[in-house]
């Protein structure tokens, strides 16, 4: 009954099963905040942050953000939706590196999608800061900056397709 698949969110009910839709708040709360903690991780190393006090203020922020709050409302899928804000972030980082990390990231973009389609916003949200990093940076040029944006860009239409491949699989 937990199966969210008509609402698109086909990866939900197998991103659950690491606490079986209980509540079990200790360990709910322990795998969140190392969901959050790897995500804050990559996000500091997507962005460039090579100050310890930036990139613990990322951190902070992606732990204390009120929609991580809200999240912990519905605390039997908390950790299933921290997965899919990590998997999200890791997607990013994962298109970054370039020829062998692009399918790896469509994938991980694909299944944060299908836990919660909203946190496709993360992943463009970062890709987005980090091609603005790219910009600000004075060692970079025009054309490996654009070749970055155009990266990101088909990874995240790739990864939406893929996403919406899947769930018609599942409908």
């Amino acid at each position: 009954p937990q199966q969210m698949t008509v609402s698109g969110r086909w990866f939900l009910h197998y991103a659950s099963a690491l606490n079986d839709f209980t509540q079990m708040p200790a360990v709910i709360g322990l795998l969140s905040l190392l969901f959050l903690a790897l995500a804050a991780a990559l996000v500091t190393d997507v962005l460039g942050l090579r100050s310890r006090v930036l990139a613990g203020l990322a951190g902070a922020v992606m732990a204390l953000f009120p929609c991580v709050g809200y999240t912990f409302l519905y605390l039997f899928t908390a950790s299933a939706y921290c997965l899919a804000i990590f998997l999200a972030v890791l997607s990013v980082w994962l298109a970054r590196r370039g020829d062998l990390g692009w399918p790896f990231g469509v994938m991980a973009l694909a299944l944060s999608m299908g836990t919660y389609q909203a946190y496709a916003a993360v992943a463009i949200s970062l890709a987005l800061l980090a091609v603005l990093r790219e910009v600000l940076d004075p060692r970079a040029d025009f054309h490996g900056t654009l070749r970055l944006g155009l990266r990101l860009v088909t990874y995240l239409a790739a990864g939406a397709a893929l996403y919406y491949i899947i769930l018609r699989v599942f409908l």
